[in-house]
């Protein structure tokens, strides 16, 4: 019985999102013209702002921050104000990063240095967030928007990332804690949020090389009764349009492969 209950779930999904596809064929014919206004329009939201992502395409920067220590320690430094270059030092050399990092993080302008004293003035999230967008622009050709806040959607919260691929919304929720420091009500939300948008594909990114089985995994089973399917290292279906990634193996390489499993 409950495999029928799932079968009978999942066909009722799948006839929602193809009703979604025709109301959006009937307003436009050309894929190209369809925004994130007619992707949220039909699934009920009217009314949302957002951020535009920062363009790191081509910069030095951009190939530094894929590197999972920098990533490290950049969300170290984000947690000061301001540091002195000892201690900014202590922390390149906690996650073994090159010195030579720090002028590029001054010459961009997110640190900003006064004597021996260093600044922090990025968004560490915010940056992240950026970082994503702009690897899946560059792949994939998809347009993003961050930071977005759905006026109508019942559960509180940002969504982190919102993509859209011709008539497919994609939905990024993005998370640099340690696993331990996703609490169940966290995870709860994220996944209440993504029942609530519909999207085409949801992805819950964990920018994490330790396990998740305990803190992550083993608490979805736990809430909604279901059996995770892993697809490679750090790569794990939860629903059928529904994973969660981590940086085990390497972080874009485990995003560029659910998004091209899933709509290329």
């Amino acid at each position: 019985m409950q495999g029928e209950k799932e079968d009978i779930s999942t066909i009722f999904e799948k006839v929602e999102i193809l009703e979604r596809k025709f109301k959006l064929l009937e307003r436009v014919t050309n894929f190209e013209k369809v925004g994130f206004e007619e992707l949220l329009s039909v699934r009920g939201f009217k009314s949302f702002n957002f951020k535009e992502p920062q363009d790191l395409s081509g910069s030095n920067f951009f190939r530094e921050i894929s590197k999972y220590y920098v990533r490290r320690l950049l969300s170290d430094l984000s947690l000061y104000k301001a540091l002195s270059e000892e201690a900014v030092l202590f922390l390149f050399s906690k996650w073994k990063v090159e010195r030579q990092l720090l002028e590029q993080l001054v010459e961009s302008g997110l640190i900003k240095r006064d004597g021996k004293v260093y600044f922090i003035s990025y968004d560490f999230d915010l940056l992240i967030e950026a970082f994503i967008a702009d690897f899946i622009k560059e792949r994939f050709g998809i347009e993003s928007i961050l930071n977005v806040k759905v006026k109508e959607l019942d559960k509180g919260g940002d969504i982190d990332i919102l993509g859209k691929w011709k008539l497919e919304l994609i939905m990024i929720e993005l998370k640099e804690s340690p696993p331990n420091n996703i609490s169940l009500n966290d995870l709860k939300l994220a996944f209440e949020r993504f029942k609530n948008v519909k999207p085409d594909l949801f992805i819950f990114l964990i920018d994490t090389t330790l396990s998740i089985k305990r803190n992550i995994l083993d608490n979805l089973v736990a809430i909604y009764g279901l059996e995770l399917v892993r697809l490679r290292e750090g790569v794990y279906r939860v629903f059928g349009n529904a994973f969660v990634v981590t940086a085990k193996r390497e972080i874009l390489s485990n995003l560029g492969f659910v998004i091209e499993r899933e709509l290329f």
